[in-house]
C-alpha cells in the first residue's frame, strides 16, 4: 500500500514523457492511459498538450472519448495542458475566453 496518488497520463499524444517525469518529482505514481480499463486504476488524469484534431480523433478511435467524459464529470481530478481543455469542453462559452468541461458550469 502506498500513499502517492496514481495520476495516469493520457498517453495519445504530446508531452506524455515530461509529464510522467514531473508527476513522479511531485511524489506521484505516474501511469500511461490508452485503454478504458486503465481509467478504473487512477486517481486523476492529465491531458498532455497536443493538435487537437488528432486527440479528438485519437479518443474516438481508442474508445476513450465517452468514458472520460464519464469520469469527468463524476469529478476525477484532470489538469489539462494546452488544447487540451478545448477537447474535452462540452460547450463554448463567448466572452469567457475557454471552453468549460462537462464538470465545470459555464458562466456568462
Amino acid at each position: 500500500m502506498t500513499d502517492r496518488p496514481t495520476i495516469g497520463v493520457l498517453a495519445l499524444q504530446g508531452d506524455v514523457r515530461e509529464h510522467f517525469s514531473a508527476l513522479n518529482e511531485c511524489g506521484a505514481t505516474a501511469v500511461g492511459v490508452r485503454r478504458v480499463a486503465e481509467f478504473d486504476r487512477i486517481d486523476g488524469l492529465v491531458i498532455p498538450g497536443g493538435e487537437s484534431t488528432t486527440m479528438s480523433r485519437l479518443l474516438h478511435v481508442f474508445g476513450l472519448e465517452a468514458p472520460l467524459r464519464k469520469r469527468l464529470a463524476a469529478g476525477m481530478p484532470t489538469l489539462s495542458t494546452c488544447l487540451r481543455y478545448s477537447t474535452c469542453s462540452n460547450r463554448y462559452v463567448p466572452g469567457f475566453g475557454m471552453a468549460c468541461p462537462p464538470s465545470v458550469p459555464a458562466r456568462a
